[in-house]
């Protein structure tokens, strides 16, 4: 589970909860350091714990960098990846979800109860859910396998087979690509 850091650490807690990671890698700014034992301390089990600090953490750049090289080191150790953007800046989210395009991982999101929120938006303690959400990539592959199949069926297999090689790219089964990408390699070298 990859988790930002921030005030409301009630979220981490509730992610950790529903999700029962082996490993939580904790992105975090100065600001919000102490809290991390906090989130250890209320979390019901024990789990492996690694952090990340970012420096800036106004910066999509930054987070995009440190989220990328989370990726690549929990992908290389061979983890099933789950992603909580419940906690951290917009900018933070925003570069911890960029980092994810091209990794197979889950999202989820804490938000609250029908009825679980204040006046002002925020959620009433104790009102916590947590929501699983799926990867916007799943989307961009659908996308690309759609205009891939149209191009297909009007003979068009050199645009068909730029399009499934994207959505290979973005896509959550690899191996099925592959195999349309074998039959679309097959038609152009059979209508050639």
């Amino acid at each position: 589970l990859i988790i930002h850091v921030g005030n409301n650490y009630a979220r981490s807690v509730k992610s950790i909860e529903k999700i029962e990671p082996d490993l939580v890698y904790f992105i975090y700014s100065k600001t919000h350091e102490p809290f991390i034992e906090k989130i250890i301390d209320l979390s019901p089990f024990s789990f492996e714990k690694r952090k990340c600090f970012i420096e800036d953490f106004q910066s999509i750049k930054e987070s995009y960098e440190k989220s990328k090289q989370i990726f690549k080191e929990l992908k290389n150790e061979e983890y099933e990846i789950h992603v909580g953007v419940s906690n951290g800046t917009k900018a933070m989210v925003v570069g911890l979800s960029l980092a994810s395009v091209g990794y197979e991982c889950e999202f989820s999101y804490v938000g609250s109860v029908e009825g679980g929120r204040k006046e002002n938006g925020d959620v009433k303690e104790g009102s916590e859910k947590v929501f699983d959400e799926f990867h916007p990539m799943k989307q961009l592959a659908t996308i690309e396998i759609n205009r891939a199949k149209r191009y297909f069926n009007n003979y068009q297999f050199g645009e068909s087979l730029s399009y499934f090689e994207k959505a290979r790219n973005s896509s959550y089964n690899p191996k099925r690509m592959d195999i349309y990408i074998k039959i679309v390699k097959l038609y152009q070298y059979w209508d050639k």
